[in-house]
């Protein structure tokens, strides 16, 4: 359960980094905001990737 709540937080990060970029003014579209963007969204894809897998080996656990 935990992780999921991590995975919860980084969603809710990721959401507000998102609506930055929405925003206009110093938040533009710029190479530099776009390639942030990438790094979240690909540091959040791992960790919740990450997060399954403990789940489902949490699961089996429990189940035997």
């Amino acid at each position: 359960m935990t992780y999921r709540i991590v995975a919860i937080i980084l969603f809710i990060i990721f959401v507000a980094v998102m609506a930055f970029k929405v925003l206009p003014g110093d938040f533009g579209n710029t190479a530099v905001n776009i390639g942030v963007d990438i790094a979240f969204i690909a540091a959040g894809m791992i960790v919740y990737k990450i997060a399954e897998l403990l789940d489902i080996k949490n699961n089996r656990k429990k189940n035997i």
